[in-house]
């Protein structure tokens, strides 16, 4: 039974929070499925269950972690005597997954009879700040906060050698960068974003997939997205006229489209739920 179930818009590529939750393990019941999201560290804090993952099973009590990763088969497994219960936080980005990586339970996937007390404390902090978000006392800032904690508390609790390098930053990208984040409201290209940077399209496309692991109409359109989910929590806009505060100017069907294969909504379904949930957030308690 899930006690939280707490999902996240993604706004950048760098690193996201994508989801948290709370389960409370049934007996005998569990999942049985291929990972698709990115990265989700989980906490046993009551109880038993197994984890079963490359025909191997792992028996897991309270202070155990287990890793998924995008790919894994894997099954787990509330105890019938003891169930457990677990919290856990989905995390995606290229910088989270650095982070992460500079840690051995990527490679471990299951770690038991650690000490991990402060892995689990800021795990559960992280959960319990995202049930009751609090916007207008900057919650939001607090829960990126407690993220970077816990990538610090992992590495730290179960340090692994990493090299880093210093990135040299294509200043023309931070160009097209700066092009895009001003103009995205307007019919912009590739070919004007480009022209802006001073670069060819093809060069653009190359230092995109290096420094962002996507191409310029990929971060344009994920751009585009995020203004247009911002509007539509914090306006009354209507969807045409969104439409066009993001580029899709006299395409207001175009955009809907979009904004449904994004967020597998459509803005209307996606004001309902979110403009009401961030109108329970920001009410006094």
């Amino acid at each position: 039974m899930q006690l939280l179930w707490k999902k996240f818009v993604k706004e950048n590529f760098e690193f996201n929070i994508d989801e948290c939750g709370i389960e409370l393990g049934t007996p005998n019941v569990g999942y049985t499925y291929t990972v698709t999201k990115t990265a989700v560290l989980h906490v046993i804090t009551h109880g038993s269950g197994t984890f079963r993952y490359q025909g191997r099973t792992y028996h897991l009590e309270k202070g155990d972690i287990f890793l998924l990763k995008e790919g894994m088969e894997v099954s787990y497994t509330a105890a019938k005597n003891n169930p457990w219960t677990y919290f856990w936080v989905g995390l995606s980005g290229k910088q989270a997954l650095n982070y992460l990586s500079r840690s051995s339970i990527v490679d471990n996937v299951v770690i038991q009879q650690q000490n991990i007390a402060d892995i689990s404390r800021v795990i559960q902090k992280i959960c319990h700040t995202a049930e009751r978000m609090q916007i207008e006392k900057s919650d939001d800032i607090k829960l990126n906060q407690y993220v970077f904690e816990l990538l610090y508390d992992l590495q730290k609790t179960f340090p692994k050698k990493f090299t880093y390098t210093e990135p040299e930053v294509d200043p023309k990208v931070q160009i097209a960068l700066q092009f895009m984040n001003q103009n995205y409201k307007h019919a912009i290209s590739v070919n004007k974003i480009a022209d802006a940077a001073n670069v060819s399209r093809s060069y653009l496309y190359k230092t995109f997939r290096k420094y962002f692991n996507t191409s310029p109409k990929d971060y344009l359109h994920h751009l585009r997205m995020y203004h247009a989910s911002q509007h539509l929590i914090h306006t009354q806009e209507p969807i045409y006229a969104i439409a066009e505060m993001v580029g899709y100017h006299h395409d207001p069907l175009i955009f809907s489209r979009a904004f449904k294969r994004h967020f597998n909504m459509n803005p209307s379904e996606y004001r309902n739920i979110y403009s009401k949930l961030h109108s329970d957030d920001t009410k006094p308690s």
